[in-house]
């Protein structure tokens, strides 16, 4: 699963929501995220990672940290 659907970036900052939002339909992973968790996503065929910090209620809005290229 490609994660880059769930992650975009506003000025310098993060972000994974894990509800996509496409053509008015809400799409929810069906996995569990939690505060802390490392994740790895692909965007442009580059590859990243980034810690997960909590900022929304019931897991679905994290800010990313460390997000750093990985080669």
């Amino acid at each position: 699963m490609n994660l880059a659907d769930y992650i975009y970036k506003d000025g310098d900052r993060y972000f994974f929501d894990t509800e996509n939002y496409t053509d008015e339909t809400a799409i929810k992973l069906s996995l569990d995220y939690e505060d802390g968790d490392r994740i790895i996503w692909k965007v442009d065929g580059k590859r990243y990672s980034g810690i997960l910090r909590e900022v929304g209620a019931n897991n679905t809005l994290f800010t990313l940290e460390k997000v750093l290229p990985i080669e």
